[in-house]
């Protein structure tokens, strides 16, 4: 028939589909894209890889002389001399294996290890309601992974048994409130930094607790003083004075009583000498500093009360009060 094309001409079934080339795909694309892009990048990446090799060449006999079981620096020397010759250098792992325990802790007693592992080990509770907030099967994951592993390492450093109890509790609340209110995890967030404190430095408790107790008033200052306008000033003076008084009355009283009674709360400081021996005035200036700068805060607020009161009494009809 005329016009009708040969079907020889065309194909009646499609190719199926072939890989890309190997220059278009993996590692090979990412290579020729990012390192060999252009001359500049060509001439970069050679000069960076011979930097490399040289960089290894010259570490790596000191990297694989290292000796790990040496009683001094001497010994050291003299096995890396035995084994690789006159002038050779390498590593002297030792001293990191007989310091590693005050690499991580310090000059902490070994009784008192638990505290720092614990303090560490919260803070990924405290970080995680901020950094996977609304997301309830990471926070449930992080909040677990952190009971486990801080409940091991404790026990590990012979922690106490109130330790364990602690951790337990704290993690078992998490864990519900990350699948009821993961948003209320927050306010563990905010505890945090003072729990930390306490459990890496030690001494009275009521220093924590003083702390809390002056941002409560504060907060109840703040409330009143949105709910009744007109009595801002009077009761922002009285509840910030009180907070200061009472933050600083109580550790004062607290130290002065002594640390064998029950009330004081007390823990063993760690740093033998200058805190052991000043620790009560330490704690005892640090909430004074503390209550000035409360005092300061509150003396701005009022300052602003007086001229919100003055503006409030401006715009208040008289006339009417006294009909």
């Amino acid at each position: 028939m005329p016009g009708t094309p040969d079907a020889s001409f065309y194909r009646k079934d499609m190719l199926p589909p072939q890989a890309p080339p190997v220059s278009e795909t993996g590692a090979v694309k990412w290579v020729r894209e990012n390192l060999f892009s252009g001359w500049l990048n060509t001439v970069l990446t050679v000069l960076g890889v011979l930097a490399i090799f040289l960089l290894v060449r010259a570490s790596l006999p000191w990297w694989l002389n290292g000796v790990w079981n040496a009683g001094s620096l001497g010994e050291c020397r003299s096995i890396v001399a035995a084994s690789a010759g006159e002038g050779a250098s390498g590593a002297c792992w030792a001293v990191v294996r007989q310091w590693w325990t005050p690499f991580l802790f310090g000059f902490y007693p070994p009784e008192a290890y638990w505290r720092p592992i614990m303090a560490f080990g919260l803070l990924f509770a405290a970080l995680a309601p901020v950094l996977f907030a609304g997301q309830k099967r990471n926070l449930l994951l992080i909040v677990a992974g952190v009971a486990v592993v801080t409940l091991i390492l404790t026990m590990l450093a012979g922690a106490p048994a109130a330790a364990y109890v602690f951790i337990l509790v704290v993690s078992a609340g998490l864990a519900a409130l990350s699948q009821t209110r993961p948003s209320a995890m927050l306010l563990f967030t905010a505890i945090y930094p003072a729990l930390c404190f306490f459990l890496l430095w030690g001494g009275s408790l009521w220093v924590v607790i003083s702390f809390f107790v002056a941002i409560a008033l504060g907060i109840i200052a703040a409330v009143l003083y949105v709910r009744m306008p007109a009595m801002n000033l009077v009761f922002a003076a009285v509840v910030a004075v009180g907070a200061a008084v009472l933050a600083t009355s109580i550790v004062d009283f607290v130290h002065l009583v002594g640390s064998g009674m029950w009330l004081s709360l007390s823990n063993a400081d760690f740093y033998p000498g200058y805190f052991s021996e000043n620790g009560p005035i330490l704690a005892l200036v640090g909430t004074v500093l503390s209550a000035v700068v409360w005092l300061v805060a509150w003396i701005v607020w009022a300052i602003v009360a007086v001229v919100r009161s003055v503006g409030w009494a401006a715009d208040l009809d008289v006339s009417a009060l006294i009909e």
